[in-house]
């Protein structure tokens, strides 16, 4: 990695003037975006879908499948990747092709500034980089909230089957930071499948859902009135691309987490 960012130095802004970029993470492409140089993605999966510029833009698969044949002919000079997201058997593939595929890792709030100083030397927006960085940092201090102890909250990915988030989301870290902690933070699947008796037993304070939820989702808890955040009616729907894309806009999510928390007190 040290040795392609060295090459990236040494080649004059003038020669990256025409890059032309494959995305293969919806996270990558709003980030590129954000550092102005969204106009030289030329192929992007189904779920990137910001910023609106974006639609017009060449759709080569999805997350589970990519269109290999159609990522050849439009002869990217980069095709960028989500480390540990996309399916690494289709990225070998695509590099058996003698594309320049490059990976780019981004789990967690503290690797976005990581993941924009990455995305900033690759495509000569060092400066730009710069600032966002300094942006997330502060917005992302101002946030942080301290409480003697953490409000419960159970976050609610899907209703049939029920699944929710553990730790290693950045829903989970923004509970943290927001003065809550997750119920379900010690299971070790990312996405656990889990009881309505397994989140009676641990009774949540809040109940945060996924706005893909239908539109009842608030109406089906009222069935157990005894929990602490149905008593309260401490249930509320967040913006999920928020938080389950690290980009800018987490902060907005952040800032979403930490203002309903904050009702709570």
């Amino acid at each position: 990695m040290l040795l392609r960012f060295l090459i990236i130095l040494l080649i004059p802004a003038s020669a990256l003037a025409d890059l032309r970029l494959v995305v293969l993470s919806p996270d990558l492409t709003e980030n590129i975006y954000a550092l102005g140089k969204g106009d030289w993605v030329v192929g992007r999966v189904s779920a990137a879908d910001y910023p609106e510029e974006i639609l017009d833009v060449q759709v080569i698969g999805d997350y589970q499948s990519l269109d290999a044949e159609a990522i050849v002919k439009l002869d990217p000079d980069y095709v960028l990747a989500w480390q540990g997201g996309n399916p690494e058997r289709q990225l070998t593939y695509l590099e058996s092709l003698g594309l320049n595929l490059i990976r780019i890792k981004g789990d967690t709030l503290t690797e976005i500034p990581a993941q924009l100083t990455e995305l900033g030397r690759l495509l000569n927006a060092e400066a730009e980089a710069s600032n966002l960085i300094a942006e997330f940092n502060r917005r992302l201090a101002s946030s942080a909230v301290k409480v003697k102890e953490p409000k419960r909250v159970f976050y609610q990915l899907w209703s049939d089957p029920m699944l929710t988030l553990n730790a290693q989301s950045v829903v989970s870290e923004a509970v943290d930071h927001c003065g809550g902690v997750n119920v379900f933070k010690d299971r070790p699947e990312m996405a656990p499948q889990v009881s309505i008796e397994s989140v009676i037993g641990l009774n949540p304070e809040l109940i945060l859902a996924s706005d893909g939820l239908p539109d009842a989702w608030q109406e089906a808890w009222q069935q157990w009135p005894f929990l602490d955040a149905v008593r309260h009616q401490n249930l509320y729907k967040i913006n999920s691309d928020y938080l389950h894309r690290l980009t800018m806009r987490t902060l907005d999510g952040v800032d979403e987490v930490c203002e309903i928390l904050s009702r709570l007190d």
